[in-house]
Formats: C-alpha cells, sequence, structure tokens
C-alpha cells in the first residue's frame, strides 16, 4: 500500500503554500510508491529518471516534468547508472487551485499526471525563476506572482501539449488568431465572429481541449499584453487597459490583482525583478 504524506506533517507554518527542493537519486537508489494531500510537480535538470505513476512506466529526461494532483500515487528510481537531478516543487492545494482557477478554471490540467517536456530553451527560463522564487521569502508579491507563473508555465506546456495532437484545424487556428491584439481586445464576439459557431458550442470544445471557457483565454491574453506593456512602456495605466480591450479602469485593476495579487501600480513598480 502506497504511502501517503500530508501538508501538515511537512510545513507547519500556515502562511507557507509551497516549498522547493533539489532531488538526486544516485544509481540504484529509489524513492517509493506514495501520494500526498497536495499538488507537486517535478521538471528533469539532469540525467534520467524512471518514473512509475497511477500504473504507467515512463522514462523521463531533462526537461521533462509531470503535474502530480493530489491522490496520484507515483514513485521514482534511478536504474541508469548516473546521478540524476530534479526539481520537486510542491503547492498546498488550497493555493494551487486558487492561483490556477483565474486563468484556467476548475480545469488545472492534473487529471491523469500529464507528462510535459520544456525543452531546453524554456527549460533555462524556468529554472531562473525557480532560483529568483527561492530568494524571494520575504518578498510577498513577487513571490506569489513568480510561483504563479511557474505554475502556469506547465499547465500551458501540457495544455498546447494536446492541443498539437488533437485539437480540430479550425479550432487550432482561432486559437492562434485569438492571440493577436487586434482580436483579443474585441473580446468574445469577435471569437466567435472568426469560429463561425454557436457560442454554446464553442464554450463546449474550446474547454474539451484547452481546459478553460474562451472567456478566460481572452481575458489571459489581455493580461499578458497588459504586463508587457507594464514592463517595457511608460503609458498611462489607463491608456494599457483600454489597449487591452478593458473599458472601466475600477474592472481592469480588480481583474489584475485577482490574478496577480497586486495592482498594475505595484506590478511596475518591481524594475529590479523585470531586470
Amino acid at each position: 500500500m502506497a504511502q501517503r504524506f500530508y501538508w501538515k506533517q511537512y510545513v507547519t507554518d500556515k502562511q507557507v503554500t509551497f516549498y522547493i527542493v533539489d532531488l538526486i537519486l544516485k544509481p540504484g537508489e529509489q524513492i517509493e510508491a506514495h501520494c500526498h494531500d497536495y499538488y507537486e510537480f517535478f521538471v528533469v535538470l539532469k540525467g534520467t529518471f524512471l518514473e512509475r505513476c497511477n500504473g504507467q512506466e515512463l522514462v523521463m529526461q531533462p526537461g521533462m516534468g509531470q503535474l502530480l494532483g493530489p491522490d496520484d500515487v507515483h514513485t521514482l528510481s534511478n536504474p541508469f547508472g548516473e546521478q540524476n537531478l530534479l526539481y520537486n516543487i510542491a503547492v498546498r492545494k488550497d493555493r494551487y487551485e486558487q492561483l490556477t482557477a483565474p486563468l484556467f478554471g476548475s480545469g488545472n490540467g492534473s487529471k491523469g499526471a500529464p507528462v510535459f517536456d520544456l525543452g531546453s530553451e524554456s527549460l533555462e527560463g524556468f529554472r531562473g525563476k525557480i532560483r529568483l522564487l527561492q530568494q524571494l521569502w520575504e518578498s510577498s508579491g513577487e513571490k506569489e506572482f513568480l510561483l504563479q507563473s511557474i505554475c502556469c508555465d506547465v499547465l500551458v506546456n501540457i495544455l498546447l501539449k494536446g492541443r498539437e495532437n488533437s485539437a480540430p484545424e479550425w479550432l487550432s487556428e482561432l486559437y492562434d488568431r485569438m492571440q493577436e491584439p487586434e482580436n483579443f481586445t474585441q473580446g468574445l464576439t469577435r471569437m466567435l465572429e472568426l469560429a463561425g459557431k454557436s457560442q454554446a458550442y464553442l464554450n463546449r470544445i474550446f474547454y474539451k481541449y484547452y481546459g478553460q471557457t474562451p472567456t478566460a483565454f481572452i481575458n489571459s491574453c489581455r493580461m499578458t499584453e497588459a504586463c508587457r506593456l507594464l514592463r517595457s512602456t511608460e503609458e498611462k495605466i489607463l491608456d494599457i487597459a483600454y489597449s487591452c480591450g478593458y473599458e472601466n479602469l475600477s474592472y481592469f485593476n480588480r481583474q489584475f490583482r485577482a490574478r496577480y495579487g497586486q495592482t498594475p501600480k505595484e506590478y511596475r513598480s518591481q524594475k529590479r525583478f523585470f531586470e
């Protein structure tokens, strides 16, 4: 029977919602089968791991990882004759779902312990975020933003992998076109126009392949653009809100804070973080 790990066994401080550890397995070492009541994902940095999860066996190489939800049973071993290394990131269940819900709704991409592959280029950026996050224990605004960004890097990779494998061509094209500012700023009306489908049908099939509603996707595109403009320009926040498709500054501020845990003004002030 698999051993079960509980968040409160390892973290007694209620203010701590995540932890990160480096895991090294020498040749022949193994972590016994277990599950937990929190979310966990790992990314391989060096060497090769053998992962057994929910009855399936996978060979995990650098850049690859897996997102594990509560109750997923897995074990890691190193039968390959060389030392390996991975990042293991654990996030308390309520905090993980709170961070990802604004972007992905209740479909957080964790069903079936999906595997993802960041590739060498994205892996370097991911490692940079992890290193910075480990240095920011006292800075909650930056810390929460980075944690959400890391979680969403994983989810986006998982969702895009599923899209490439199975989404209809018209839907894949719509997904790409709606990331263009001239389209996402016009909102759902423009998306329905491009799709040529009913709203009910589009909602259903979009959620099936991308794990979020069309409205959540549009908001995500708008917020990504807003973040870019806040980082790279001196435009007024009001003008940025309008240029991203928001007609009400108060609503934009509320949405931004709900997603990133800080106001647009606070986000912009973090020059050191962006640099």
